[in-house]
């Protein structure tokens, strides 16, 4: 029921993806094996709904030999300055740079991967750096049961189900609803 995004969402999607195109010319050049899946879209079946994402990539780690899911996400100079680590991401002040894991850990737990890769592009220079991101079953579980709590909560015609409000303005200002 909500209106499509505008012109300018768009062109910011559009630029996502010549910067994912950029990025995997930039591993290939520098030597990682590097494989679009061609089956990109897939599901996690949950209690009452589904969980779906689209993979970017994957990248054959050179210690072991095996393909792993990679995000590749287009920074700002600073932001991408910043994440260095997994607890980089984590410790973020923008919500949204905090997000960003989740969405790695469920290609890690679909596919039954130990670890994955984030890949980060610099808009502005254009350099990049692979960060190592280790499977952490214990977010995954709760990313897994949250998702349950909200298909009980879409489900529920009471809404007596309803999760508490989130304190975080930054969170919910952008909010179509």
């Amino acid at each position: 029921e909500q209106d499509p995004h505008d012109v300018g969402l768009q062109h910011i999607f559009d630029l996502g993806n010549k910067i994912e195109e950029y990025t995997i010319e930039k591993l290939k050049a520098a030597g990682y094996e590097v494989i679009t899946p061609t089956q990109r879209s897939w599901k996690i079946d949950l209690l009452n709904g589904i969980v779906s994402g689209r993979e970017d990539i994957r990248i054959k780690d050179p210690e072991d030999g095996q393909l792993y899911p990679a995000e590749i996400k287009g920074l700002s100079p600073f932001e991408w300055e910043r994440l260095n680590s997994i607890d980089d991401f984590y410790n973020s002040k923008h919500y949204y740079v905090r997000g960003y894991p989740s969405q790695l850990l469920t290609y890690c737990y679909r596919f039954e991967k130990e670890k994955g890769f984030f890949v980060l592009t610099n808009k502005l220079t254009g350099a990049i750096k692979v960060i190592d991101v280790p499977f952490d079953w214990d977010r995954a579980d709760a990313m897994m049961k949250k998702g349950e709590r909200v298909y009980a909560a879409l489900a529920d015609p009471t809404g007596n189900t309803l999760p508490k409000a989130c304190d975080d303005f930054s969170v919910c200002e952008k909010c179509a609803m």
